[in-house]
């Protein structure tokens, strides 16, 4: 929605400008509840939180989860954390056709790393694109209503464009169905009679009555009931075969649950995250290793290095146990 929105970074404002605006910008409480803290130096926007809540304020097309209490992290002290709140910038400015600038997408790391001429660029591209906005009229939630405008005179012209293709449909009365109903049932009658006079008496079942004569009536009313009997079962067995077949298709039981869209999305991306945990927790426990090994190795050991010695292994003990 925003390709045509020409952002030009505020190199020309001071550090001290520049962080009396994003204080200002930033709302006092996350969605979460928590309080955010002010700014004090350009590498505390490190964490990524400032960017998020004001996205949240200023986009025209609103992003759903830069308002959820769970997926913003405030406060962000971790670097996994860090990582969750800018993947939410860029899907947020991806959503409303922004072009991300570059220092968001080849300098991340440095981003994350607290570094300062890395984190004074975003800031300086952030304070652009409110401004950009401010110039271009845009409210914040105006764009999504404009597009849901759009798509329901789209949804409209195509339905009125649908129905001038398509030609009348006559209309039937009920005289003449019933009309149609009783000839047909007519002509039903008059074959069945047809067949009957026509088949040879020799090859027609008959029942013999208890009095030792042929009943012809019985032997006419057991032979349309036997003849009928498979025709109205046969249909009913068919249903029920397709009904049982399309229900295990579509989601009944031995089949797997179809997962929306939006829902696949979500659980990737909370999948992605617990990755990034699992990996910033693994990193500290590597170093802590790396830290004990060297003292509960030791075979020689002093009076004074006893106490160190001893809690190192029990550190190590920690790390090794399986249980």
């Amino acid at each position: 929605m925003l390709q045509e929105l020409e952002v030009v970074p505020s190199v020309a404002l001071s550090r001290a400008d520049l962080i009396q605006w994003v204080n200002t910008k930033t709302p006092q409480t996350a969605p979460n509840g928590n309080n955010v803290p002010p700014i004090r130096k350009v590498e505390q926007l490190c964490s990524g939180v400032n960017y998020v809540l004001i996205l949240a304020t200023v986009l025209p097309v609103t992003y759903a989860p830069l308002s959820s209490s769970t997926r913003v992290k405030v406060p962000a002290n971790h670097e996994f954390e860090s990582v969750a709140n800018y993947k939410l910038v860029q899907d947020a400015l991806h959503r409303n056709g922004v072009l991300k600038p570059d220092v968001l997408v080849n300098e991340q790391a440095k981003l994350l790393k607290g570094n300062f001429q890395s984190n004074l660029a975003l800031l300086q591209w952030f304070h652009g694109f409110c401004e950009a906005l401010e110039e271009s009229g845009l409210e914040p939630g105006q764009g999504r209503r404009q597009m849901e405008g759009s798509a329901r005179e789209d949804t409209d012209e195509l339905a009125d464009s649908r129905s001038k293709k398509r030609p009348p449909t006559p209309k039937r009365t009920s005289t003449g169905t019933a009309k149609m109903r009783s000839s047909s049932a007519g002509s039903a009658r008059a074959g069945t009679t047809r067949g009957r006079s026509d088949d040879p008496p020799a090859a027609r079942p008959t029942v013999r009555s208890r009095s030792g004569t042929l009943n012809n009536t019985t032997t006419t009313t057991t032979t349309t009931s036997a003849a009928k009997a498979p025709r109205s079962a046969t249909p009913t067995t068919r249903t029920k075969t397709l009904t049982r077949a399309h229900s295990a298709t579509v989601g009944g039981r031995g089949s797997s649950p179809v997962m929306a869209p939006s829902a696949k999305k979500e659980t990737s991306e909370d999948v992605s995250r617990l990755l990034l945990e699992k990996q910033f927790y693994y990193d500290k426990l590597r170093m802590i290793e790396n830290l004990v090994l060297p003292v509960a190795t030791k075979e020689t050991v002093t009076a004074e290095e006893q106490a160190l010695v001893s809690l190192a292994r029990s550190v190590r003990d920690v790390l090794y146990a399986n249980n």
